[in-house]
This record gives structure tokens, C-alpha cells and sequence, in this order.
């Protein structure tokens, strides 16, 4: 659900529009028509660096999960720790927790998947809909459910593309940082648009986030990536704080290369001339918390 790119996909990506334009080394993107061809083949080509995996065996989610506490382990050794207690398993369970949680708000599905004998279709049921002879979603070619089943999960996709594609994550980050800095009181109203004609049904201007933090307004700009942020993002932040006059306005961006630096100092000028705090928020990897417990 990451909203970065996948730069660890750039060469498949790459190779398979090599093959695809193989016969065509060269385009002209002076022409409309070269374009457009071009254009088809990089869509084909990177098609499948939209789509989430299919799902993902609960037994490679342990072995990575556990592979992931033995480099923690590696990097903060504990040798006063209590050998009373079963750590290995406790951390283990988390997993099993994290997943029931997600699992039973259908963040994620838990269920069961074969490739059909006879048409070779991939099938997929969920665990509460499963019989001892499923049947394939196609050919309703009958099979028989193995005994020593390995469950399967895959990812709600509304969800994955929420994170990935309309800027939930960096919301959710945003919140999450807030929250956690916050001492006595904390709340929000997400995404909201405003219309200052009554006249007129179009919205002029929009607001990713409205907090109210220990007392203080926050109006929020967020962003996945500084690549993301245009000089007129930066300019109708300022318009909009200007006339809803919050105590703080926020350019959060989830990543920690900055740009823009010209316009970010005109706008804490301008703001601050009305008495208008202006605040970047980037993200700080080193304060994730790393730790062999996962929290849900």
C-alpha cells in the first residue's frame, strides 16, 4: 500500500518493455499516433506494479516475521532478560493477533486457494465460506479440501488502493504523529472541501486535514512525496489559513527531501504576519518504533 515508488521493480519494468517494443526500437514524440503507441506499451508494461499481490501464505508471513525479530534481537541483545517467560512465543503471537485483527475488520481475508485441475482457474474462498469439497468458481469442478490446509491471506484492495493512491497513509501518518505529541486533547475532521459563493455549487478550496490539538487549529496540506507538491499547493495553503485563520498551518510531506524552499519561507513570512504559525512536518524513519511486538 506504500504510495512510494517501487524502484526494486524499475528494471522488470524495464525488460518487459524491451520485449514489447522490440520490433519498434525508436518512437517519434512528435507524432500524436507514435505517442499513443508508446504510451499503450508503458501502461501494459507497468500494469502490474499496480496490482497487490494476489495473497500471501500465513507460514511466509511467520518465517519473515520471525526472521525480522532475530535481526532485532541481533542489533538489541538483552542478556538480563527474564528466561522465565516464553519471549519467542509471546512475539510470535503477535503476529496471529495482528492478522486476527485485520482478518475480522476485513482489512484482510483469510481463506483458502487451489488452482482447478481441470480448467487450471485460481480459486480463492474465504475460511467462513469453506466445505470439505469446494468447487471451482468456473468449471464447479468438485475437489477435496486437504487436511493439513495452509491458510492463505490477501489484501482488501480498496484498501491497498486508498494507501497507495489517494494519500490515505500520509493522512493516517500525519494523525498518528499528531496524536501521539498530543497531552491532553486531540481531534479531526478529514478531507473536507468549502464554498464561500452560496451562489455557486463548486467548491473553492479544500483542506486535507482540520486538527484540534491541545487547544491549538491546525489546517493541514499533506502530501506522499515532496514530487508530489506544486508552488500552488504551498499558495493555497496560505490563501485558505488566511481566511480560516487556524493557529497553525501545516505542510506535511512523508518523505524527507525537501523542495520548494523559496516558497516555504515567503509562506511563513506572509502567515506569520497574521499571526499564523507555519509548520513542515517530513518523515523521520528513525522514529518509527522498531520493536518485536507488532501493534495494531
Amino acid at each position: 500500500g506504500t504510495p512510494s515508488l517501487p524502484i526494486d521493480k524499475l528494471s522488470p519494468t524495464v525488460n518487459d518493455l524491451r520485449k514489447r517494443a522490440k520490433h519498434q526500437p525508436t518512437f517519434n514524440l512528435m507524432d500524436e499516433q507514435e505517442r499513443t503507441v508508446l504510451a499503450t506499451m508503458l501502461l501494459k508494461a507497468s500494469r502490474w506494479l499496480r496490482k497487490p499481490k494476489d495473497w500471501v501464505a500465513l507460514g511466509d508471513l511467520k518465517s519473515e516475521w520471525a526472521a525480522y525479530r532475530q535481526r532485532y534481537w541481533t542489533v538489541h541483545p538483552d542478556p538480563n532478560g527474564d528466561t522465565s517467560v516464553d519471549w519467542d512465543a509471546h512475539e510470535g503471537q503477535s503476529l496471529n493477533d495482528a492478522l486476527s485483527y485485520m482478518r475480522d475488520r476485513e482489512m484482510m481475508f483469510q481463506g483458502h486457494h487451489w488452482g482447478c485441475p481441470n480448467g487450471h482457474h485460481r480459486n480463492w474462498v474465504n475460511f467462513d465460506a469453506l466445505t470439505a469439497a469446494p468447487s471451482c468458481a468456473v468449471c464447479k469442478t468438485l475437489t477435496t479440501l486437504p487436511v493439513d490446509l495452509a491458510w492463505m491471506f490477501r489484501p482488501n484492495t480498496f484498501l491497498i488502493d486508498s494507501l497507495r493512491d489517494h494519500s490515505v497513509l500520509s493522512l493516517i501518518w500525519v494523525l498518528s504523529t499528531i496524536v501521539m505529541n498530543a497531552r491532553s486533547s486531540f481531534a479531526y475532521v478529514g478531507p473536507t472541501g468549502f464554498s464561500f459563493d452560496p451562489a455557486h455549487d463548486s467548491l473553492d478550496a479544500e483542506a486535507d486535514l482540520l486538527v484540534l490539538c491541545d487547544g491549538q487549529a491546525m489546517l493541514c496540506e499533506v502530501k506522499s512525496s515532496w514530487s508530489h507538491l506544486r508552488a500552488s499547493d504551498i499558495a493555497k495553503l496560505v490563501s485558505l489559513s488566511k481566511r480560516l485563520r487556524p493557529d497553525v498551518a501545516l505542510l506535511a510531506v512523508m518523505d524527507n527531501n525537501t523542495t520548494l524552499r523559496t516558497e516555504q519561507d515567503a509562506a511563513k513570512t506572509e502567515l506569520e504576519a497574521v499571526g499564523i504559525k507555519f509548520q513542515v512536518m517530513q518523515f523521520d524513519a528513525n522514529a518509527d518504533q522498531d520493536e518485536p511486538y507488532l501493534r495494531w
